[in-house]
């Protein structure tokens, strides 16, 4: 065995730098070494490597210009509104954040900042729930469904079939509704707005409840979401 020479020794797992250490452990990923025992540790330079460019930590503005957009789509998208024209921003900036990441440069030889991989992965998540499952409108429609549900019942026990409803149901704010005798749904308009809402009906709904092709689906039990124009 030959002494580490710790100017250039390198983790054998994530090729972190070994010198100035306080103990024989990379602080990186964990990985023990022996000082003694070269066969423990890479000496070499940096690799220059897809997998150490994917692994690099970024400057921390990096996380900020993530967090903030993919923050405020999940909000935006949490209503059923947007889904019809506005979802047409979320490919497009979602491409261009990742497209900044990139080519973001990567600090040297260090544990803070974001990893790249870390910051893209959360980009494409949060953009493929918005686009193929609605997530963040599942999810504020899930929060309020018991309030919704009172506000069904309380409508349904009135025997009126139409007409406005100034009524905050979780965290939706409900202006109107009405009531098909023909095929027994009900439908909830969002404030201000006779296009966008929600459906209820006691037997499953074929398709989508809108006029919009793709801009309506199912939530949860009864329930439906639609946005036309």
């Amino acid at each position: 065995m030959s002494a580490v020479d710790l100017l250039i020794a390198r983790c054998l797992t994530c090729d972190y730098p070994l010198r100035d250490l306080p103990a024989p452990r990379c602080p990186e990923c964990g990985r023990p070494f022996d000082p003694l025992d070269q066969s423990t540790v890479r000496s070499s330079r940096p690799r220059a490597s897809i997998k150490k460019w994917w692994l690099g930590r970024l400057y921390w503005p990096s996380g900020l210009f993530v967090a903030l957009p993919m923050l405020l789509f999940c909000w935006m998208f949490s209503a059923a509104g947007p889904y019809y024209m506005g979802i047409v921003l979320v490919p497009f900036v979602g491409t261009s954040l990742i497209v900044l990441l990139l080519a973001w440069p990567a600090l040297r030889d260090t544990d803070r900042g974001f990893r790249r991989s870390t910051l893209i992965v959360i980009v494409l998540l949060t953009c493929a729930s918005i686009l193929f499952i609605e997530f963040p409108l599942s999810i504020r429609f899930v929060l309020s469904l018991p309030a919704i549900n009172q506000m069904r019942r309380d409508v349904q026990t009135s025997g009126v079939t139409r007409g406005p409803l100034p009524r905050r149901a979780g965290l939706f704010q409900i202006g109107s509704f009405d009531h098909s005798r023909l095929d027994g749904r009900w439908s909830f308009y969002e404030s201000g707005s006779s296009e966008i809402g929600f459906v209820y009906s006691s037997t499953p709904m074929l398709g989508y409840p809108g006029s919009n092709p793709g801009s309506g689906g199912h939530l949860v039990g009864g329930w439906y979401w639609f946005s036309d124009d």
